[in-house]
């Protein structure tokens, strides 16, 4: 077997025909090669003459790329990430939704469209993928979080107010954290209004706050407060960041005394 060199027949050009792969993806394993500067420059008609390279550099680069090849080509096979991006998610969303819905798959590494491999999707997955991702909510429609820091009620008040009102939800994605959930129409809380500013409790009690600390007889406490106390209570904000009346600490000392004088009276005799 010689080994004298062989002639310069393969240009970039040809190589990607023969390959299959990219024109830009084989000059750039060429570039990589040992055989980059051993060329000659072809002939050409008109424009820049391509450059010929040796039998030698084009197994070269069919050996470097003969693991790629075995990939299929992409088609109309659509890449995850060409998927995200149509559909404005990320490829993290993605996969945590796959995990619940199998008909999104299966993923596959198929050779992208730059010859590099790349996962990819069927034309059906990615249809239902599209048909499955709702519309981002509008500017009116939030979710119950958003509507709680809107207007300043609990959760708890925010819930009540829909289940009296039998009010109706749609499911969209959340334009800041594009996260799939619930959505309420604003103008349906309009009759909510907004939290008033309260200060908050600190060492103020409630009505439920005192009997625990008394311990019994809630309906004389009860009547003790509404009759001589109701205009010195104030509405301020709970622990749980709800508004209810509370009353000032010297009144629970006033109560206190007065549920405790016949004790002491039982025993000074």
């Amino acid at each position: 077997m010689s080994n004298a060199p062989t002639p310069y027949i393969w240009s970039a050009a040809r190589m990607a025909r023969s390959l299959g792969l990219p024109t830009d993806f084989v000059r750039t394993r060429i570039r990589r090669s040992p055989y980059v500067k051993d060329y000659i420059l072809g002939a050409t008609s008109s424009g820049q003459p391509p450059r010929l390279y040796r039998q030698e550099c084009y197994e070269q680069i069919k050996a470097d790329t003969a693991k790629l090849r075995k990939y299929p080509r992409l088609r109309r096979w659509v890449s995850v990430y060409q998927a995200c991006l149509d559909c404005g998610i990320i490829e993290t969303t993605f996969y945590r939704h796959l995990k619940h819905h199998p008909e999104f798959g299966p993923v596959e590494q198929r050779r992208g469209r730059n010859g590099r491999p790349v996962a990819a999707i069927s034309p059906e997955s990615y249809q239902a993928l599209r048909a499955y991702l709702p519309a981002f909510a509008e500017i009116d429609w939030l979710t119950e979080g958003e509507i709680c820091q809107l207007t300043g009620w609990s959760k708890y008040k925010i819930r009540r107010h829909i289940n009296n009102h039998n009010l109706q939800s749609r499911r969209l994605r959340a334009s800041g954290t594009n996260k799939i959930t619930d959505h309420y129409y604003v103008p349906d809380f309009k009759s909510l209004g907004h939290k008033p500013e309260v200060p908050p409790a600190n060492s103020w009690l409630t009505e439920n706050q005192i009997f625990e600390r008394l311990g019994y007889r809630p309906n004389w406490v009860r009547r003790e407060l509404r009759t001589y106390y109701a205009s010195v209570a104030q509405d301020r904000l709970s622990a749980r960041r709800q508004i209810c009346r509370h009353y000032p600490p010297w009144v629970y000392a006033r109560i206190y005394r007065k549920d405790r004088q016949p004790y002491y009276r039982e025993q000074a005799s």
